[in-house]
């Protein structure tokens, strides 16, 4: 039994989910507090790297596997 039922399903997931991050990251916005303290959702950039790097990695294995069953 396989995770998806279409091969791109899964990197279709983690761009929407690296780009939700991005976007949540400039949607939250950053501020400084009286103390003088940044504060920012800073867990979301990297988080969003995360996802972005683990798609990409699997799109391109989808088109390398895609290439060879063609040939």
């Amino acid at each position: 039994m396989t995770l998806f039922r279409r091969p791109w399903c899964g990197p279709a997931i983690l761009w929407l989910a690296a780009l939700f991050c991005m976007l949540g990251f400039q949607q939250i916005g950053s501020y400084v507090d009286e103390q003088g303290v940044l504060r920012e959702p800073f867990g979301l950039i990297p988080l969003g790297y995360l996802f972005a790097t683990g798609a990409l990695c699997w799109t391109v294995c989808l088109v390398i596997s895609a290439v060879r069953r063609r040939n």
